[in-house]
């Protein structure tokens, strides 16, 4: 592991001649917070008189693997480097890297001399930055947000565009000032954008995916000026490339860093599974008791000692997923089981930090599926807005968990059972057809399997004289031909018989 002695300096606060505001954190108004602003405050440093910590030297980012921090050379400041991929993100951590029991539970090495700070203290977070990569400015525009040490929250994701970013953009080699009020960052459930852990530069999924160059990043009350441009406004069309999948193939099922670590909710309690269908598409299997659904979580689901996120869901990079801003949520799914008025299909979501919140239920039916409704013998396509989900107490934001819903245990039949594939959030708009209202859902002429449709199925094809019905001379079963012209056969058990059609071999020779 890469190690840094340097002085700390970090998070050095400026003095001032300002009016003596003070807020939470005891610092005057006009003070500035350095969070990163040379080379040596890229690494974890002893604190609060600790002489040695294992964590001493360590990075003082989301990842070693997506994050590094280069030295500058001769005048130049160092800076940060976030080279996000497909499906990782990166940034910069404000938490203390050592503390526990061996501390004796006091910060001995961290990325901080005030682990976690309250941003609320401060008016704007200002740094510089420049944006390369191989990706469409149209479609994937450089963003950032903030997560929560403690309940994990997230805040707002913010595009780096427009009125907070010098000259609009920041694509380009040119270092461009960002200035960002701190307010903006806030949610429902984290209005006071306080304890802050990480700060993320988030990828954009697909294959957008921008590099972040970041130095000079600070809390302040003075924004530096900057040289605004107007922004064209983005097309109204969904983007092509505006597509998150959440779960694609069984590698999705369980955590980037352990296959032994299951991202499904009450994988063993349900016998959650996976398969592949005969036409290479992958997809899972849940069906719920009457007591407990099963579902995927999301973000962080295992930690170190240090009580550092060791073990990631989607989006598969510790962070916390936020869908706040995204429009739709979709997959691919069949359903059977004994479906009533009171017993549909049905899926919620949870999230929000702590305690959590739960989603609007929305039953898989009419408008949120082809054809209207989920059959168990193809494939239907599910388009959910994410705005249905919404509630006055919850944005979607913070999201933990998304679950297949039990029916409960006043329903006497079996419980759903649900096959998923496909399971992705988009901004795309896809086709989904429903059924009319006064039609019944018509079967597809393609998936349609005749049993007995006329007389003539009611023997073996090979001899009329070898029936296909089960007890056919007991129950004396009759074929008849209504007025209409329609086929039909009439069964009548007895106290200790029933009757019905046998099916496949029913007569062999002598080989």
């Amino acid at each position: 592991m890469m190690k840094c002695a340097a002085a700390f300096s970090f998070l050095s606060l400026a003095a001032s001649s300002a009016a003596e505001t003070v807020r939470s954190s005891g610092r005057k108004l006009a003070a500035d917070a350095f969070i990163f602003s040379q080379h040596a405050d890229g690494f974890a440093k002893l604190t609060n008189g600790f002489t040695q910590s294992d964590k001493e030297g360590f990075q003082c980012s989301t990842s070693e693997a997506y994050v590094s921090f280069v030295a500058g050379v001769g005048e130049e400041t160092g800076y940060m480097q976030i080279s996000t991929n497909k499906w990782h993100s990166g940034g910069y951590r404000i938490d203390c890297m050592d503390k526990g029991a061996h501390t004796g539970y006091k910060c001995a090495a961290t990325c901080s001399p005030f682990p976690n700070p309250n941003f609320k203290d401060w008016t704007y977070l200002t740094f510089e930055a420049r944006v390369s990569g191989s990706f469409d400015p149209l479609l994937c525009k450089p963003s950032i947000k903030l997560l929560r040490r403690w309940p994990m929250d997230s805040s707002q994701t913010l595009e780096l565009v427009g009125d907070l970013v010098e000259g609009g953009s920041l694509i380009g080699n040119d270092w461009k000032i960002v200035v960002i009020p701190v307010e903006n960052f806030a949610t429902t459930a984290w209005p006071d954008v306080n304890g802050v852990k990480d700060i993320y530069f988030l990828n954009c999924a697909a294959n957008s995916n921008p590099t972040y160059q970041v130095r000079r990043l600070k809390l302040t009350d003075i924004a530096p000026s900057i040289t605004q441009v107007a922004v064209t406004p983005s097309p109204s069309a969904a983007p092509s490339a505006a597509y998150w999948s959440i779960w694609e193939t069984a590698e999705n099922s369980h955590t980037f860093e352990s296959a032994d670590t299951t991202c499904f909710e009450q994988l063993e309690r349900l016998g959650i599974t996976t398969s592949t269908d005969n036409d290479g598409l992958d997809f899972f299997t849940i069906t719920p008791d009457p007591w407990v659904s099963g579902g995927l979580r999301f973000g962080c689901v295992g930690k170190d000692e240090n009580y550092q996120c060791n073990r990631s869901c989607f989006p598969f990079d510790t962070t916390t997923p936020d869908w706040s801003g995204k429009l739709y949520l979709t997959m691919l799914a069949k359903v059977e089981g004994d479906m009533t008025d009171s017993c549909k299909p049905t899926i919620t979501m949870t999230g929000g930090g702590w305690p959590r919140l739960t989603s609007t239920a929305i039953q898989l039916e009419d408008s949120y599926v082809n054809a209207g409704q989920l059959t168990s013998y193809e494939w239907r396509r599910v388009f959910i807005p994410l705005e249905d989900f919404k509630t006055s107490e919850w944005d979607l934001s913070s999201m933990y968990a998304i679950y297949f819903q039990t029916c409960g245990t006043g329903h006497s039949g079996a419980q759903p059972t649900y096959q998923i594939a496909s399971l992705a959030v988009t901004n795309n708009v896809y086709d989904v057809v429903p059924i009319p209202d006064s039609a019944a859902p018509s079967v597809p002429t393609e998936a349609y399997w005749s049993v007995w449709e006329n007389i003539e199925d009611s023997h073996a094809l090979e001899n009329a004289n070898t029936t296909c019905f089960e007890q056919l001379e007991r129950l004396s079963i009759t074929t008849s031909t209504d007025n209409d012209g329609l086929d039909f056969f009439t069964i009548t058990p007895d106290p200790w018989v029933s009757g019905g059609l046998r099916f496949g071999c029913v007569g062999k020779d002598e080989n």
